[in-house]
């Protein structure tokens, strides 16, 4: 195998474009064609920068005998394996955070006095005053009388607070981690 050969296997490999290679090494992406193809060399310097790149030994690009390819893409395939163990925490880590926040929430509104608001339409009759005086004219003949009363519930809580959006996201991030994990099952078991 050719150098050419190894740069081009190693860099769709790790899924990059010869434009990303180019600009690593400091070259043009025409250079980077022109090593692929084999039309031209790159310098001493170059390939030093290429095996770190690559994660390879100078020696293996320029010995056209080096069978060392396999063991360095089995390498890189399982550097790509990584970021999928990682969004399972990801996943795991949205979940854990949603629980937490709704779990807040409700143990402040046990803790923290909320409000609700009753609302009682009133007549002259049940307003009634002391000492048999008769009504005034200025109280209407019917009135809607808004009582606050102090409760310890969640509902209410998330109301006289207006946290209904906080807990909106919690239960959003519960929902991504639960339906991301599942996904990512389905696609294992594929």
């Amino acid at each position: 195998m050719t150098i050419g050969e190894k740069i081009y296997k190693h860099r769709k490999a790790n899924g990059w474009s010869q434009d990303y290679v180019a600009e690593q090494l400091e070259v043009s992406r025409q250079a980077v064609s022109r090593w692929e193809l084999d039309e031209s060399v790159p310098e001493l310097q170059k390939i030093y920068k290429l095996s770190t790149l690559f994660s390879v030994s100078c020696d293996y690009l320029l010995n056209e005998q080096a069978k060392e390819s396999e063991a360095v893409l089995q390498e890189s395939n399982t550097e790509k394996k990584k970021p999928k163990h990682m969004k399972k925490w990801a996943f795991v880590l949205s979940i854990i955070c949603g629980i937490l926040i709704l779990g807040t929430l409700a143990v402040l509104s046990t803790v923290v006095p909320s409000y609700m608001e009753s609302k009682q339409e009133v007549s002259r009759e049940d307003i009634g005053f002391a000492y048999d005086i008769s009504t005034p004219d200025w109280v209407p003949e019917k009135d809607i009388v808004t009582t606050r009363i102090e409760v310890h519930a969640f509902l209410p809580f998330l109301s006289t607070y207006h946290l209904f959006w906080l807990a909106g996201i919690a239960v959003c991030l519960m929902i991504y981690g639960v339906v991301s994990l599942a996904v990512m099952k389905i696609k294992i078991k594929a």
